[in-house]
């Protein structure tokens, strides 16, 4: 007994002297600590997740849009486009790119060749592809 009771009296000098280690004291982060931890958190949420995940990719074609074509009056678009060449004749009238041998009235009908067989008569489209060869 008497064994006993030193055992247990030496156990109980030796736990009552232990110390405890101090709880660690929580210092305030910065703002640039904690948008770091913020964002090393996201970056580990994300890569266990997309470990998980089985990519799968789907390419899909895109959508073809299919126009509607804007008819306007043939008679109308007609003068409009004759106006516009001739207007183009006038401005150009001293520009040395038109010669004796190569007219403004030969350069502006080939134009609108080009256009013709690109889009029908009463297409808007006509109109705006004469309009920017012009230029």
């Amino acid at each position: 007994m008497k064994h006993q009771l030193l055992i247990l009296g030496l156990i109980l000098v030796l736990t009552s002297c232990a110390t405890t280690s101090p709880k660690p004291v929580k210092r305030k982060l910065t703002e640039r600590e904690r948008i770091l931890e913020y964002y090393r958190l996201l970056r580990k949420k994300k890569s266990s997740r997309s470990s998980v995940r089985n990519k799968r990719v789907t390419v899909r074609p895109k959508k073809v849009k299919k126009y509607k074509i804007k008819m306007v009056d043939i008679s109308e678009q007609k003068v409009e486009i004759e106006q516009r060449l001739v207007f183009f004749c006038m401005e150009n009238r001293k520009s040395k790119r038109f010669s004796a041998d190569k007219s403004c009235e030969e350069y502006t009908k080939n134009i609108l060749m080009k256009c013709n067989g690109s889009f029908i008569s009463g297409d808007t489209r006509l109109t705006r592809c004469v309009k920017s060869r012009l230029k």
